[in-house]
């Protein structure tokens, strides 16, 4: 880590030189074309330094910009409030040095992210989420967060891995190419930050050129492998006088799209049962991610997932619906060691029995 002290005071005493002149400080003060200019006149017996990092706290990144440039292994930024700023870049969390010089010029910042979003929270929903440059953002509000307004960032990483960046032998590379090759229905499993989505991604090496791919995702992260692919995102009851589209929705329209592989970014609920259900009509080639430390509990949350969907259901069909669905399951970690996601196992669906799946660890 890069040792830096705080900014020096004449830094906020500018800051606070261009609040009081333009105050109250507001999104469309910032807009102005005129602004920047208003601020270098105000500004201008400062250092240049001054009048940048000034000027960039209300129109660029503010703090945030100088954690991007010094971390160049920057996973996770965590703005609080108080415009306080913690980053993930290695192991554990770290304090940055420089923060956000007031509670009003954080909340611009946070008003900005979320028109790039197209989310607006509210006091009924206090949540929004999507994708903000090269990060997927989360922000959290009042009155379900009192102590927010909190930003939470994901780095997206800036080049795609491919499936050797995984750690991988060559031997288990072509077990997985056959895997692939065949349309074998897989998923892909891993706790938070194991690199799932990322490895689903280096897959698309092993298709044809024009396999035509139907994406469902929440948030663009998953790049279409070629151009007679496709793209679907869910839209969230946030966006007013707009109609929502769950996953749900999605896996129905995307069935009347002639594809040869559905992808969908994660599974995290009722759609599960939609999801495997196509899957079990004879979509093959499928591809998708799982939060889950181990096999069993991958299993385990499948059921749970597709009971959200029919609890009517019986356990029994359930699993028979998984069996008929699933060929595999790809275990993917992040090994702290190595500061990267690698691959763990490969379980094969081979029976089914009175307690679930049967899995066969291995190639």
């Amino acid at each position: 880590m890069l040792n830096h002290n705080p900014l020096p005071t004449q830094f906020y005493e500018a800051y606070k030189k261009v609040d009081q002149a333009f105050g109250p400080i507001q999104m469309a003060t910032v807009l102005n074309p005129d602004f920047k200019h208003n601020v270098f006149k105000l500004l201008n017996q400062e250092p240049p330094q001054i009048k940048q990092r000034v000027l960039d706290e209300f129109q660029n990144l503010g703090p945030i910009k100088s954690l991007i440039e010094e971390q160049p292994r920057l996973t996770e930024i965590l703005i609080q409030k108080t415009g306080e700023i913690f980053f993930l870049a290695g192991q554990g969390w770290e304090k940055h040095w420089d923060r956000f010089f007031s509670e009003k010029s954080f909340e611009i910042f946070v008003q900005k992210i979320e028109e790039c979003v197209l989310r607006t929270p509210d006091y009924n929903i206090p949540f929004a989420d999507g994708v903000w440059n090269d990060f997927r953002v989360h922000i959290s509000r009042p009155p379900l967060c009192p102590q927010g307004p909190e930003v939470s960032l994901r780095k997206k990483s800036s080049v795609d891995l491919s499936v050797d960046d995984f750690d991988i032998n060559p031997d288990q590379k072509d077990k997985i190419q056959k895997l692939v090759t065949s349309h074998k229905n897989i998923m892909i499993f891993g706790p938070t930050g194991s690199g799932k989505t990322s490895f689903l991604k280096s897959l698309f090496e092993f298709l044809q050129p024009l396999e035509r791919c139907v994406i469902l995702e929440d948030t663009p992260e998953i790049h279409a492998p070629n151009k007679v692919s496709t793209q679907l995102y869910t839209r969230p009851k946030t966006l007013k006088h707009l109609q929502s589209f769950s996953y749900q929705d999605l896996i129905k329209e995307s069935l009347r799209m002639k594809p040869d592989r559905l992808i969908l970014g994660e599974l995290r609920g009722m759609e599960a049962k939609d999801y495997l259900l196509a899957l079990s009509t004879g979509h093959e080639g499928a591809l998708s991610t799982l939060h889950a430390s181990d096999p069993k509990e991958a299993l385990y949350r499948l059921e749970m997932l597709v009971q959200m969907g029919a609890p009517q259901w019986p356990l029994t069909s359930i699993r028979r619906l998984l069996h008929l669905s699933l060929d595999g399951l790809l275990q993917v970690k992040f090994c702290e060691t190595k500061g990267q996601p690698v691959f763990k196992n490969y379980h094969k669906v081979c029976g089914l029995g009175p307690e679930g799946l049967f899995l066969e660890t291995g190639f």
